[in-house]
């Protein structure tokens, strides 16, 4: 591009723009100004006396000069990407189209399969068949040769067979329809190999489905079996299984969702401000994981040894403050509570009792036609049995129905009842099933004349009550009269030994009934009382502090409710999935002054002998774990681990996608 000012003429790249042009041309003139004033020129020289027309690139400035320079070669990229562009293009048209190599006579040829001597029905054709799809051409060749065909090359190195029945063309150039063929016989074959499950599998059978194809199209005359190509084949069938793999366990990592028991144990961490590592929630299964997990441990300073100690020393502070949020457990409190509940229950229900009965007392007496109709019923089933009849059931109950036959006023019904069924029963410890099941039936009899006589003559709503305030005395009196509390209530004895037995009893069932008749600090106070005895019985040890939890499962499964229940579980599970800040580490301290000598001797020997490879692979190693540890690692194994290869259509997605790939690539390496 020529461009003139001022009379000179100046010389730019093609494409140069006008900024720059402007910019270089006033450049020039301002030096020449600056050269003229310092030489004193003569009048002669001016721009009037120049060959406008004639080049003067000895005049460029340095600004221009590199300004023409980068132009160039910008120019120069360009046309060589165009190049390049269009030559990729013209071989991808070509590839297709096989025009480069495509001659007349090929062009003229019809191909191979259309051959008479390739359909026949004999084992020369099957042979040949099964080359096309699964063999390469010199593999064909060799199988064409052994029918006896003719071969010879066109002027472009294709190969043409001569046949009984006429010349054909092996292969023509571009796609044909038997690469299509071929590629998709192959793509098939290697299918169930890209559907194994694991890397191993896919390379193993990948290897085999290749060895298979081989050794056939050995056996019908083709190439010779070749072992670089079986192993060719294991490398592309395990890489493409291991990109599968991680595609789908990045995918699941990222949207996985963290199983209940996972995301509770990650809760509690985080609202508690307690490290939890990956392989607390998601240990490792295998011998090479957990040995790995060891190695990181033993790594100094960047391993993950350190923060294991931090986290065994959070699971000390951990128990210390809960065992601390409860106070000191007090005995009194328990009996004294124990006391206060029962009598405010029984003082509650008597007085509704006292009530009924002073209501009651003016009635006179009550006929208690439903309880001596049960006695008749029941005296003349027991009698059925003869002389092996139950005697001393049926002598009770004809006893009580001689003292009921004239009638009782309230207060007399209400005794009979209560010493009704351990009176027909007596000092014995057993007796016969029908006997008992009559006397109960004689004993509700009885409450229904009760319950009765107060409807008729105190009204529905009053029977309503007295019955309510007789089951809530009767439920009591049957917690207290467990042999445990009534010896509490009844001697006062308030040491903790007495105490501490009734709580920590064996049998569920009295600690049960001792949480039922204590009050809110009663209950408070029982609960500090396991959690001080566990604390106290591990010497501040949190794996022995959760060991006596588990052994008070009785207890804290029956005094911990709600909120209380949660934290406890909470408590308990993190102390148990970080069990391995307690073993790992354990050094001792003449161990400890081996490892803080022997560290640095070993870097400093490592140092000079290695060039410090092995203590940089360690420190990698240790590195790399502590990441693993980490929080982000952390989050992404717990949803990992929870949601399974395939579980969602995007994984299904990534393995299918996969697959194909992993059966072109190997169809593409067969060609």
């Amino acid at each position: 591009m020529n461009v003139t000012a001022n009379g000179k003429n100046f010389q730019f790249p093609d494409g140069t723009s006008t900024d720059d042009i402007g910019a270089a041309i006033d450049e020039y003139f301002a030096g020449q100004s600056t050269q003229q004033g310092n030489d004193n020129p003569s009048p002669q020289t001016s721009a009037g006396n120049q060959q406008p027309n004639q080049p003067q690139p000895q005049d460029t400035s340095p600004y221009a000069q590199g300004m023409i320079s980068t132009n160039t070669q910008l120019s120069q990229s360009r046309d060589a990407d165009t190049s390049n562009a269009q030559g990729f293009r013209d071989r991808v048209i070509d590839s297709v189209t096989g025009a480069s190599r495509m001659t007349p006579e090929m062009e003229s040829l019809k191909s191979l399969d259309s051959s008479p001597e390739a359909n026949q029905l004999n084992s020369q054709a099957l042979k040949l068949g099964f080359s096309q799809l699964f063999g390469s051409d010199s593999s064909q060749e060799k199988v064409l040769q052994g029918m006896g065909a003719t071969l010879r090359k066109d002027e472009k190195g294709n190969t043409i067979v001569s046949l009984p029945s006429g010349d054909y063309a092996l292969n023509k150039p571009g796609l044909s329809p038997q690469d299509v063929t071929s590629f998709i016989a192959n793509a098939l074959a290697f299918t169930p190999a890209a559907r194994a499950p694991s890397v191993i599998g896919s390379m193993l059978k990948s290897a085999a489905t290749d060895t298979a194809i081989q050794v056939a199209n050995q056996v019908a005359g083709g190439d010779q079996y070749n072992p670089v190509q079986t192993a060719e084949a294991g490398v592309i069938g395990g890489i493409g299984k291991g990109a599968e793999n991680l595609l789908s366990g990045t995918a699941r990592a990222i949207a996985g969702k963290a199983s209940p028991e996972n995301q509770a144990a990650v809760d509690f961490a985080n609202q508690n401000n307690l490290p939890l590592m990956t392989s607390d929630v998601v240990p490792p299964q295998t011998f090479t994981g957990r040995s790995a997990q060891a190695a990181a441990e033993k790594i100094p300073v960047v391993g993950t040894g350190s923060l294991r100690r931090d986290q065994q020393n959070a699971r000390s502070q951990l128990i210390q403050d809960y065992a601390s949020s409860f106070g000191q457990a007090s005995p009194d409190d328990i009996v004294q509570s124990l006391k206060n509940q029962v009598s405010k229950v029984k003082q509650a229900a008597g007085q509704r009792l006292s009530d009924v009965d002073s209501a009651m007392s003016s009635v006179g007496t009550i006929q208690p036609t439903q309880t001596l109709s049960a006695i008749d019923g029941a005296i003349s089933n027991l009698s059925r049995l003869g002389k092996a009849a139950d005697t001393q059931t049926i002598s009770k109950l004809q006893s009580y129905r001689d003292e009921l036959a004239n009638g009782a006023d309230f207060g007399l019904l209400r005794d009979f009842r209560t010493q009704f069924r351990q009176d027909v029963k007596g000092d014995r410890t057993s007796w016969p099933n029908k006997s008992e099941a009559l006397v109960n039936r004689v004993y509700q009899a009885m409450t229904g004349d009760i319950n009765k006589s107060v409807s008729d003559n105190l009204g529905s709503q009053t029977a309503y009550k007295y019955q309510q305030a007789n089951a809530a005395y009767a439920n009591q009196a049957q917690q207290v009269n467990n042999t445990r509390l009534k010896s509490i209530l009844q001697k006062g004895d308030l040491t903790p030994e007495v105490a501490n037995n009734l709580l920590f009893s064996s049998k569920p069932s009295e600690v049960k009934a001792l949480y039922s008749s204590l009050d809110q600090t009663g209950r408070s106070s029982a609960r500090a009382a396991v959690v001080g005895k566990a604390f106290e019985k591990s010497g501040g040890s949190p794996d022995k502090f959760l060991n006596e939890l588990n052994r008070m499962s009785s207890q804290t499964g029956i005094l911990f409710k709600g909120e209380d229940r949660q934290y406890l579980n909470g408590v308990t599970n993190y102390l148990d999935q970080t069990r391995r800040a307690a073993r790992a580490g354990a050094v001792t301290p003449t161990g400890q002054e081996l490892l803080q000598f022997g560290a640095p001797t070993a870097a400093a020997a490592d140092l000079l002998h290695n060039g410090g490879v092995g203590t940089l692979s360690f420190g990698a190693f240790g590195l790399l774990s502590r990441a693993y540890e980490s929080k982000p690692f952390r989050s992404a194994m717990i949803r990992l681990a929870n949601t399974p290869k395939g579980s969602t259509a995007y994984d299904r997605h990534i393995s299918n996608a996969s697959q194909a790939l992993t059966t072109i690539a190997q169809a593409g390496k067969q060609e």
